[in-house]
């Protein structure tokens, strides 16, 4: 590429940059290098960084007091980013872009405002959950704002000829629609091209391998409204790019932000129970599940921040999908689209807590429960960055599970117990658990000495001022264990002989 062929550089990029430098620390697992990268700059950009470091150690570990940190961050985040908004395009600015001038503020803005109604979720009070279906439904209008402004064609597509969708030999019709993008596989790279999804020359391109074409504009109609409604669409304020250069980190993060955000609450809404989607359509929350996950899995394929978290919620779709459609899923396909997307930015993060989780899930969910355990073990090593101790619990809690399917239960029974040293979340439910361990192995005194410590537990650390489920059902086993012994002819001390079905596989069955 010549000189006179490079694109000026975006004003905001230098900053986007460096603010995605902290986010690979975070993804890395690394959440101290990524706080000490974000906290000495006051832009939105690193602001916003800080707001997300605090938001996930605050939900991933169930910790409210960190949401103080979280909403204050956040709050300067969105506070800056609207400050930007109403700053008028300088007159001398060489146009670095093929979108509108401030539409990075936009999305950033969209973006700290989902966070702040999230944050306001967790702290669980009345007036926090009302704030927060506020704040959802300021920033679904913020989205579906900005996909009609970044995407006035629809979504854009990037195809692969060296690679293919994956189907499973059982779907031979799987190819014939784009009805989960989400196949798109680990080797795909950035290609940028603008073709609408739902047009015939998308589909057969795809089917060939070759390079989509631009969408022909559809034919006009005759009449009034139709004459004033294509010059409204000819007037969208997205630029044509006059040659095929590629896109910058602002570029990436417009077209990242929106394909995420969109979907991402397209797929919510379309999950709903049917009479909530109801309800919420009324109020104009409207949901396509085949369009989100397209927009997710075009955001998936950048390399802003946003396309991590597309990842990450497509990897959390399709895991989902797969344990609960049960015999009916297409477990090759599901498990290959799933695989796909954990492979690219596991090549990326190597070392991040999350994508070693997915990783081992997939294995799991393969039949190979031996394998997920050794990547889970090896996740852990003490030579892996391990600041971000929300994400290892993550890795620790899967661990224990695993171990418990296998009935490795002294195993499981330290790796719950180990549970407890890094959270202060419900201890009574791992103790519980453990005891059953113990009992499975026969040492019942050890169960009976974790079995008589569970009420305090439970009494000691409440969520929101009440007891969680899984809680309460075990209030009600340890009470029926004492009612039995005592029917029994005992004290109500020193039952646990009267249990006959293990704790440990009762509540995992539950679970």
């Amino acid at each position: 590429m010549s000189e006179s062929q490079t694109p000026p550089e975006h004003p905001n990029a230098a900053l986007l940059l460096s603010a995605t430098k902290g986010f690979d620390y975070l993804f890395s697992n690394d959440i101290v290098a990524a706080r000490k990268h974000f906290e000495p700059h006051e832009d939105p950009f690193h602001l916003l960084g800080l707001g997300v470091c605090a938001f996930l150690e605050a939900a991933l570990g169930m910790e409210t007091g960190l949401m103080t940190e979280a909403s204050r961050c956040l709050a300067l985040s969105e506070a800056g980013t609207r400050k930007q908004m109403r700053v008028p395009k300088p007159r001398d600015l060489t146009q670095p872009t093929r979108f509108q001038f401030g539409l990075e503020w936009e999305i950033l803005n969209a973006d700290a405002v989902v966070l702040l109604g999230l944050t306001n979720a967790l702290s669980e009070s009345y007036m926090g959950y009302l704030q927060c279906m506020y704040s959802l439904n300021s920033a679904h209008s913020k989205f579906t704002k900005l996909y009609k402004t970044v995407f006035p064609n629809g979504l854009p597509t990037v195809i692969d000829s060296s690679s293919t969708i994956p189907t499973s030999p059982a779907s031979p019709t799987a190819n014939k629609s784009l009805s989960v993008p989400s196949a798109l596989p680990a080797s795909l790279s950035h290609k940028p091209s603008i073709a609408s999804l739902s047009s015939q020359s998308s589909a057969s391109s795809e089917a060939s391998g070759s390079t989509v074409s631009h969408p022909q504009p559809p034919a006009s109609r005759s009449g009034f409204f139709s004459r004033w409604t294509a010059a409204a669409a000819a007037s969208e304020p997205v630029l044509p790019l006059p040659t095929a250069l590629p896109d910058g980190p602002v570029e990436e993060l417009i077209i990242a932000g929106t394909a995420f955000g969109f979907g991402l609450f397209n797929l919510v809404f379309s999950l709903l129970p049917k009479k909530i989607q109801g309800l919420v359509g009324f109020f104009g929350f409207k949901h396509d599940r085949k369009l989100a996950l397209q927009a997710l899995a075009l955001a998936a394929t950048k390399d802003d921040v946003h396309g991590v978290f597309a990842g990450l919620v497509l990897m959390t779709y399709h895991g989902v999908v797969l344990l609960l459609s049960g015999y009916q899923a297409d477990e090759e396909r599901l498990l290959s689209e799933y695989k796909a997307i954990v492979d690219r930015v596991e090549r990326r993060y190597p070392t991040g807590a999350l994508w070693i989780l997915n990783k081992a899930k997939i294995m799991r969910m393969a039949y190979d429960a031996e394998g997920a355990i050794l990547v889970l073990q090896e996740g852990l090593k003490p030579n892996r960055p391990h600041s971000f101790a929300q994400a290892d619990m993550l890795l620790i809690f899967e661990l224990a599970w695993t171990l418990l399917g296998q009935r490795r239960y002294l195993e499981a029974a330290a790796t719950f117990m180990k549970i407890t040293e890094m959270n202060t979340w419900s201890h009574g439910t791992y103790y519980f658990i453990a005891a059953g361990c113990y009992l499975a192995v026969g040492d019942q005194n050890k169960a009976q000495a974790m079995m008589d410590v569970i009420p305090d537990l439970i009494d000691k650390k409440k969520i929101g001022g009440k007891d969680l489920p899984t809680e309460i059902f075990i209030k009600k086993k340890l009470a029926f264990y004492k009612e039995k012994h005592v029917r029994r002819g005992g004290d109500g001390k020193g039952w646990i002989d009267v249990v006959k079905v293990n704790p440990a596989e009762e509540i995992g069955i539950c679970k």
